[in-house]
């Protein structure tokens, strides 16, 4: 029987209590209600199978998670000039789609591609980008082992582009009755490391849909290990961040959105810094972003990692949506099973709260419009 989304949130609420406090992840029962009963009474999987039966009949049909097809135009950069936005939200939408999925072709996961695909079909997930990190500058490629660090005994390299992009390649024809499965990477990128990216992209662009620019490290420092914000005060160190953000993108326009853009809040050891300490930054990231017809990513961990708001807060969503921003695309930043779709649905309401009309997903570096219901 379909729950309501509210009984949903509710469910997947006492799971997390259940499971230690808000800073844990909502039980399987509860992923699933927020993730699948809450969004229709009649599962997908039935539905793409009635749609299967009737195109064996002859009948035509077509795929309700699927909007109007872009002009397949597989050239090599495609990415690179500025994106070409639709007039307006071509569909109207209950589909679900995660594109933020990282899988063990990242260094950080050990969770497989294939099991991916098949937990995100069990979900009730119409759609899935899988964007594998690539972080020049900290991380050699995967046929370099002799140059990266050892972590639990074993290389941290960039994905292995050889095996990775066949890979997805299989799982799209394999699922695709079941799954739309989409080519992605994530570019942590940094100001000197933008030409290894440049070379990445123009060799393999005619194998992506989408790009996550990702500001992971500056000046090969990372975040996540504090090697950054040690030596710094907070306003130095996010002032820092968010300068290096607007060097990369004013110098670099081959990606599609920026990622969960106030990352260094993730790691902020101060606390919550002043967003309007940064406002005018934040602006003119944005202001470059729109111009060049790309994008900002909603990620949903930021529910994961226990923070105070979204990632990126209301404050710059607000801000971007004022700024004439529209294409935005909503990520769970996945690495393991309990991560994948998480909160999705979710997003998409306090989007359209926000006055969002709807949210994107991508095809050949393409944006395609999801017209979101309040």
């Amino acid at each position: 029987m379909a729950i309501g989304l509210d009984e949903a949130l509710r469910v997947a609420h006492n799971g997390r209590e259940r499971a230690g406090g808000p800073h844990s992840e909502p039980d399987s029962l509860s992923m699933q209600a927020l993730m699948g009963s809450a969004a229709d009474s009649m599962p997908r999987r039935q539905r793409r199978g009635a749609a299967r039966r009737a195109s064996s009949l002859g009948m035509a049909s077509k795929q309700p998670w699927c909007g109007e097809q872009a002009a397949l135009v597989r050239r090599a950069g495609t990415l690179a000039a500025p994106t070409r936005v639709s007039d307006g939200p071509t569909k109207g939408t209950k589909m679900l789609a995660d594109f933020h999925v990282h899988s063990a072709f990242s260094d950080d996961s050990t969770y497989p591609l294939d099991e991916v695909c098949r937990d995100a079909i069990m979900r009730n997930l119409d759609e899935i980008c899988f964007t594998e990190h690539v972080d020049y500058g900290v991380k050699p490629d995967f046929d370099h082992p002799e140059l990266a660090r050892i972590e639990e005994g074993k290389p941290v390299t960039n994905v292995d582009y050889e095996r990775y992009f066949p890979a997805v390649a299989d799982a799209r024809e394999r699922y695709a009755d079941e799954l739309t499965v989409r080519c992605g990477l994530e570019f942590g990128i940094q100001r000197h490391t933008i030409p290894q990216f440049e070379a990445v992209r123009k060799r393999w662009g005619q194998d992506l849909d989408f790009i996550i620019l990702s500001i992971h490290q500056v000046d090969d420092q990372e975040f996540w290990t504090g090697d950054f914000q040690r030596g710094r005060s907070q306003q130095e160190y996010n002032d820092a961040y968010y300068e290096a953000m607007l060097d990369v993108v004013e110098a670099y326009q081959g990606y599609s959105v920026l990622g969960h853009l106030d990352l260094i809040k993730r790691y902020d050891p101060a606390g919550v810094y002043p967003f309007l300490k940064s406002r005018d930054v934040i602006a003119a990231i944005l202001e470059r972003a729109i111009a060049d017809g790309k994008g900002i990513e909603v990620n949903t961990s930021s529910f994961r990692y226990g923070l105070h708001d979204l990632q990126p807060c209301t404050e710059i969503l607000e801000l971007y949506r004022d700024l004439g921003g529209r294409i935005v695309t909503i990520g769970s930043d996945s690495h393991k099973p309990e991560h994948l779709g998480a909160y999705i649905r979710r997003i998409q309401r306090r989007l359209a709260a926000l006055g969002y009309e709807s949210f994107c997903t991508f095809e050949h570096g393409e944006p395609h419009f999801h017209k979101l219901e309040e």
